[in-house]
């Protein structure tokens, strides 16, 4: 990060993010919120990642001559304990989340890939129930969220509007989101008030933290006020991110601030770290580390992982294997069952494996390090993703349905994929893309309308990801009545009419729904007929004002009949004639 570009790992927690925004409010299937707890899942295993590669900077620090590393010691050692608080408070919210929403209940395990959905005798030694969180073992993972599409205890326990109604932190009297922004941006103003300060005192970096903490900024960035949501509907962060969300939503977004939070403290080490000098990093508390691409990878697409020793010195010639593996009585000497190799690039074996079949995967194997007696060191590595089919979810912004010749939003998206890469086709009518993720659909009939999906895999090539129907109907009409005068009303006063000024065209009933339909009276007919003495009168063209007529109903008089008809309105500027008439009698 400190090189001003986005990491891998950085680029993958946001595209899950970006994918994750784009459904918040959206009602999906099941599937969908399956998929996006496996997404949860994937971002707490690239969390302790992460966070095996700072401790591994801490331990790197601790190893070298104190004279020389203590000014850096004295820097990392403040930012450890607040990037473990911040990360703690964070796993309370997700604990208390699952607590709630499963009425008591969670299961914890090392690795959440231990829980096996629907094997309930076999999940019964993960089983938490009625314990608060500081009696568990805080370092255990959440494996399972029963009620994923739960929409209230999110806002309830994380009260982001700070009302009454919901539950206050008792610790600062505000809703709990509303502390977590104020300790995200705590955390992100110390750790760069940290960098700042250091820069101007005698310490020595290996380049200027610029970079590095503009990509703090933009990682850990919180915008104040009303700030998040549609143009029209600007709600803050906490309301964004916590209100009527369902469970399994809020738990990946805290999910994904532990990542971002872990992350950050990654690079701050890392560039601390690497301003000692790269010759003063001994291996003595190394560890091999396995950094996938994605933990969540849909079938038949390709799982990569950069495999390798943190705080590596490139000198020296790594060589990695994959697979089951033996060791010697007296560890000196470990072979691979396999044989198989990795390719080294950079000092980094790249692992890549063609993917089939659903479910999770694992892999293992270790790194031979030679050391400058002649003699070789070995660091054992294990990791695991998951494979799922390839899905989307496509969902009309308004109702499922779409308008025959009208313009019709809708909202496509699709686990693993940079929504930038999705593209649609559709069966008949007319697409137009809007935005990452947004498409306006104009059908050219009525019946069935197919959208298809697509993405691009780990290689670039474009794959069908699924497809969604919808029906298409004919716009309904709306109803045409003089403004602010019922259609019930039998007998007004010409004066009424004069001053209605305009005939209205409302939307009744379900079409209320439909924003995207807007009626509008284009013009009309207007009579006064005398039935005594057989005569009409009134304007001898169409008009767009009732007022057009006021010279002519100002001389109506008690009993004649106004009647209004050839009424034409138009939807969104297609202009169709009413197929009933106005009728009034003057009182």
């Amino acid at each position: 990060m400190a090189s001003g570009k986005l990491t891998p790992r950085q680029k993958m927690i946001n595209m899950m993010y970006l994918v994750l925004t784009a459904l918040l409010a959206l009602n999906v299937s099941k599937e969908v919120l399956n998929s996006f707890f496996e997404v949860n899942k994937g971002i707490v295993k690239t969390t302790n990642t992460i966070e095996d590669k700072s401790n591994s900077k801490y331990g790197a620090l601790e190893s070298l001559n104190k004279a020389k590393s203590q000014p850096y010691l004295d820097l990392t050692d403040q930012i450890k304990p607040i990037a473990n608080n911040l990360a703690l408070f964070i796993q309370e919210m997700k604990y208390d989340l699952v607590y709630t929403a499963d009425g008591g209940e969670v299961y914890l395990c090392d690795n959440p890939n231990q829980y096996e959905p629907g094997n309930d005798e076999s999940n019964k030694q993960y089983l938490n129930k009625d314990q608060p969180f500081s009696e568990i073992d805080q370092s255990l993972k959440i494996s399972y969220l029963y009620a994923k599409e739960n929409r209230e205890a999110s806002g309830f326990l994380f009260n982001p509007e700070n009302k009454k109604n919901g539950k206050i932190f008792e610790e600062t009297g505000k809703g709990r989101a509303t502390v977590l922004k104020e300790k995200i941006n705590e955390y992100k103003s110390f750790l760069i008030n940290l960098l700042r300060q250091a820069e101007k005192s005698e310490i020595n970096f290996s380049s200027s933290p610029n970079k590095l903490i503009s990509e703090i900024e933009k990682t850990l960035e919180i915008k104040d006020g009303n700030a998040y949501g549609e143009k029209n509907k600007k709600v803050s962060w906490e309301n964004y991110n916590f209100y009527d969300m369902p469970a399994v939503s809020a738990l990946t977004l805290l999910s994904k601030w532990q990542a971002d939070i872990r992350n950050v403290e990654a690079d701050v080490v890392s560039f601390i770290a690497n301003s000692v000098g790269a010759e003063d990093l001994k291996f003595t508390g190394a560890k091999a580390t396995a950094l996938p691409s994605s933990n969540y990878i849909t079938s038949g697409d390709e799982f990569s992982a950069e495999i390798f020793v943190t705080a590596f010195n490139e000198d020296l010639k790594p060589e990695v294997y994959i697979g089951d593996y033996t060791v010697s009585a007296d560890s000196t000497e470990w072979v691979s069952k396999s044989k198989v190799a990795l390719e080294i690039v950079n000092g980094k074996g790249i692992y890549k494996k063609k993917t089939s079949g659903r479910g999770n995967k694992s892999y293992k194997g270790f790194i031979k390090l030679p050391q400058a007696d002649n003699s070789n060191k070995y660091y054992p590595f294990e990791g695991e993703y998951t494979v799922a089919p390839p899905s989307s979810a496509v969902s009309p912004d308004y109702m499922l349905a779409m308008f025959v010749d009208q313009k019709n939003p809708i909202t496509v998206s699709a686990a693993g994929q940079d929504l930038k890469n999705v593209n649609i086709s559709i069966n008949q009518g007319t697409k137009k893309k809007s935005g990452n993720g947004e498409w306006i659909i104009t059908p050219s009939k009525t019946g069935k309308l197919t959208v298809s999906v697509s993405g691009i895999n780990a290689k670039g090539s474009r794959i069908r990801l699924g497809s969604t129907d919808f029906q298409v109907y004919p716009v309904p009409p709306p109803v045409i009545s003089i403004n602010g005068i019922s259609d019930k009303t039998k007998e007004v006063n010409a004066s009424d009419i004069i001053n209605a000024g305009l005939l209205s065209a409302k939307k009744e009933g379900f079409i209320k729904v439909f924003k995207g339909l807007t009626y509008r009276v284009n013009s009309f007919k207007l009579s006064i007929a005398n039935l005594k003495k057989g005569k009409s009168t009134g304007p001898r063209n169409a008009i767009r004002r009732l007022d057009d007529a006021a010279s002519y109903l100002r001389q109506a008089n008690s009993g004649d009949i106004v009647t209004i008809t050839d009424i034409y309105y138009s939807v969104n500027g297609k202009k169709t004639r009413y197929k009933n008439d106005i009728i009034k009698k003057i009182k």
